[in-house]
């Protein structure tokens, strides 16, 4: 049987260096879904909800979860419809 090193003992994190930088986030393992949401300041159910409309690809999470909100109500109703403002 394999010991833990002690850095992960000692913090419970079961993630190693390389897994951090896979270019793929890990949905079915929580380590990896805590270390993740942790990185991008966001709940774990934001992370799956973004993992759930772009996949599980870092650089798409990332780009998911750091574009602003649409905001529909800031746009003139037909504003896109109009020609030659």
């Amino acid at each position: 049987m394999t010991a833990l090193p002690q850095h992960r003992a000692a913090t419970g994190d079961a993630m190693n260096q390389s897994d951090r930088t896979l270019s793929t986030i890990n949905d079915r393992d929580p380590f990896a879904m805590r270390y993740w949401s942790k990185q991008l300041h966001i709940s774990e159910r934001d992370l799956r909800e973004a993992i759930a409309a772009v996949g599980t690809s870092t650089q798409a999470v990332r780009q998911y979860t750091t574009r602003p909100p649409a905001n529909h109500a800031d746009t003139p109703r037909g504003a896109s419809r109009r020609r030659g403002d």
